[in-house]
This record gives C-alpha cells, structure tokens and sequence, in this order.
C-alpha cells in the first residue's frame, strides 16, 4: 500500500503475476508439470488502472484464455472490485 492507503503498483502487480500460476494448476500445468517438462511461464505486461483500490476493500482477479497452440496460452487477467473494472 502507499501512504495513502491505496494498493500501489507491486501490488497489482503481484496479484496479475500469481494468476497464471493459480490458472495453469487448475488446468493441470502446475509446478511437476512444468519440471517435468522444462517448460517456463514468460510474460508480456501491459496493466491499465481504473479506480484507485483501498485498504481493506475485496477485490478478484479473472484470467481468461485468449488463445493457445502447442507452445503457447495467451491469457488476459481482469482485477474487479464488486462488479467494477480495476486493472486490466
């Protein structure tokens, strides 16, 4: 947080780079997966910020698949708070 009680960038930050790995355990990719495989996790950001996020105040983040082939799963990630847009 800031000085000011608002969730600053790390934080966002943080949350957008936990939910692959939340994302890729669920569809059976997680940490043996990848070792087994020697395969990584590489990522590309690009964060947009909508209203300011404060202490105390729930939020959720939702992954989507955009795309995906052999090598490759395109995600996009959303950061909510209730029902309103935060980050992208």
């Amino acid at each position: 947080m800031d000085g000011n009680g608002h969730m600053n960038f790390a934080c966002c930050v943080l949350l957008f780079d936990a939910a692959p790995d939340f994302l890729c355990k669920a569809m059976g990719f997680g940490a043996a997966h990848r070792h087994s495989t020697r395969t990584g996790v590489f990522v590309a950001d690009h964060t947009l910020y909508r209203p300011e996020l404060l202490l105390g105040g729930k939020i959720c983040v939702r992954s989507q698949v955009i795309g995906a082939d052999a090598e490759r799963i395109h995600l996009a990630h959303q950061m909510l708070r209730g029902d309103a847009l935060a980050a992208h």
